[in-house]
């Protein structure tokens, strides 16, 4: 019977304290939601990409890294976050923390080796650091070894034999890289094998890989010839190219400017005039080639804040879509 009353009397406490601090409750149940949504946001959604460079650069590390040890197998999905990953630590290269971690990372050979041999892949857009150099003489990991001889001693291997490696390889892992190998080569007698890529192949990151690679080119009219801008034209007023990937197709025509003046320009204005086939975005780039080659004024297309946002928000090409 004591117990019961002393139960009713908490009871009746609770409620008045209640109703007494009834907003202060609000408010913190309020707060801790907020502060619930940003950490699942950080934690296990994309908010962190919007996050300062070197901070987004510290977390992707630090998740290429999770990746590396929990997934040593890696499939589509976790092939693109790693993708993602490994493009903003690239970027953040230029940061000597960034840069020092990644030394560390991969010179520790008591460390993770998937994780180091992904990070070998965030180097090789770059020259080959001398540590990598001297650890070619003296490091322990010959896997390791091998992977720098692949990414950045390619003088040894043909263009050919890569091309012939991506032909038959069914990895888009192992085919996107391949084609940034081909990229160091700047071989011009590729062009078309990029271009056919680009038209054939399904997959959006392999296109933008042959892509890179064709861009990496000087222009010429050896290979920009009619056909080749003939097949560049489809491309861009195709309904499903993608819209990034036309994007970039568009700033590509652009340097092809010097050597194909009246066929690209040709081109360009069609790509402008078509609201229909070319959006808008794609358009922007249009007139702003256009303007600069030219004593013309085309107007841009109108585009609000917010769809620049949710266009930069969901680049398919990149993976945050």
């Amino acid at each position: 019977m004591i117990f019961m009353k002393k139960i009713e009397q908490w009871g009746r406490s609770c409620i008045a304290f209640g109703s007494r601090y009834k907003w202060l409750i609000i408010i913190a149940l309020s707060s801790l939601m907020v502060v619930f949504g940003v950490f699942y946001g950080v934690v296990y959604g994309r908010l962190w990409l919007k996050f300062p460079d070197k901070i987004k650069a510290g977390i992707a590390l630090n998740r290429l890294g999770s990746s590396s040890y929990n997934y040593p197998i890696c499939h589509e999905a976790c092939f693109y976050e790693r993708q993602l990953y490994k493009q903003i630590i690239a970027g953040n290269l230029n940061k000597v923390k960034i840069s020092d971690q990644v030394k560390r990372l991969i010179l520790a050979e008591d460390n993770n080796l998937v994780f180091r041999l992904e990070l070998l892949d965030v180097l090789s857009s770059q020259p080959i650091p001398d540590y990598l150099n001297e650890y070619l003489v003296s490091g322990e990991e010959s896997k390791v070894q091998e992977k720098i001889k692949e990414l950045f001693v390619v003088e040894s291997i043909s263009a050919v034999e890569l091309m012939n490696r991506f032909l038959v390889s069914s990895s888009p892992e192992d085919q996107i890289d391949i084609l940034n190998l081909l990229q160091k080569k700047s071989d011009s007698t590729l062009a078309d094998f990029y271009l056919g890529i680009i038209i054939n192949n399904p997959d959006l990151k392999i296109k933008n890989g042959a892509l890179a690679a064709l861009s990496n080119l000087l222009p010429s009219e050896t290979y920009v010839t009619d056909d080749f801008l003939s097949e560049i034209k489809d491309l861009i007023f195709a309904s499903g190219t993608d819209k990034y990937l036309r994007k970039e197709i568009i700033l590509l025509l652009g340097e092809y400017l010097p050597v194909q003046e009246n066929i690209v320009t040709e081109i360009l204005t069609a790509a402008y005039l078509d609201e229909t086939a070319v959006d808008k975005f794609s358009r922007l780039f249009v007139v702003d080639i256009l303007n600069r080659s030219s004593a013309n004024n085309y107007t841009p297309p109108e585009i609000s804040t917010s769809e620049w946002q949710e266009y930069r928000d969901h680049n398919s090409l990149w993976g945050n879509d």
